[in-house]
């Protein structure tokens, strides 16, 4: 292909893939930059964690909400006070 232009596009560069080494070798994969297999830290992984973590919170967070409403609803002291204080009656609206 010719270029009239001054722009010359890069020449595309193919570098190999690195195979994994097995456990015998003695040297450390991840030494070389080789991320191992059987790695606890894949996408996956995270990804997991993270969404049972943020379930986790969430659930803890309803639960906390839960027994504050069954608090306000089932004893009759707080019941009252909820509902003679103006400005908590209108917050929980």
């Amino acid at each position: 292909m010719k270029y009239s232009g001054g722009f010359v596009p890069p020449s595309m560069s193919v570098q190999p893939i690195p195979m994994p080494r097995s456990a015998g070798d003695g040297d450390d994969g991840q030494r070389q930059g080789i991320i191992k297999q059987d790695s606890c830290f894949s996408d996956k992984s995270i990804r997991a964690g993270f969404i049972r973590k943020m379930f986790t919170l969430v659930t803890i967070m309803l639960g906390v909400v839960t027994g504050m409403v069954a608090l306000a609803m089932l004893h009759r002291p707080t019941n009252y006070f909820v509902k003679s204080s103006l400005s908590l009656y209108g917050a929980s609206l």
